[in-house]
């Protein structure tokens, strides 16, 4: 019976291994996103601190007044001092010093890391599969099945014990 399942651990595991070795790298990159996003986009993300912050009523009118066609959809202010405030409107991600007001640039969906980032995140989710029964996550979640069932007997029958 221990040969049976060290068979069936092997091979489950094997199987899945090259799923699960995406999963483990593109979930690397998902865990450190905004630290890379801050080294790749330093200038739009890094601010001199201040002692007082504009409200967002006059944050907004930057904004507003660089971009008159678009339409304020969200905030994000960051916690912190040195890190910039973005503002979302329906077509970009503008990044303002929170102390001045000076819009520092502009990110677009269209931007490379934005695709990149989205690329990453569906090879994470569903290996990057678009379709409408969603091919990818399932099976990137039978994966995760078959590792977990793999996982219980080389727990119980694996180790250095006499065949």
């Amino acid at each position: 019976m221990r040969k049976f399942f060290f068979k069936l651990h092997l091979w489950a595991s094997l199987t899945v291994s090259p799923l699960l070795l995406i999963f483990a790298l593109t979930g690397s990159l998902m865990a450190f996103e905004p630290e890379l996003d801050h080294l790749l986009h330093a200038k739009l993300y890094y601010v001199t601190q201040d002692d007082h912050t504009l409200s967002l009523e006059q944050l907004s009118g930057s904004v507003r007044r660089a971009f008159p066609k678009d339409t304020i959809n969200q905030y994000n202010l960051s916690a912190d001092p040195a890190i910039s405030y973005q503002v979302y409107t329906n077509n970009r991600a503008v990044y303002i010093n929170q102390y001045t007001g000076q819009i520092l640039g502009t990110m677009t969906d269209a931007d490379y890391w934005n695709k990149a980032q989205n690329f990453i995140h569906q090879l994470h989710l569903r290996l990057a599969f678009r379709d409408k029964h969603d091919t990818g996550g399932i099976i990137m979640s039978w994966a995760a099945v078959v590792m977990l069932l793999s996982f219980l007997p080389g727990l119980f029958y694996g180790g250095n014990k006499k065949e």
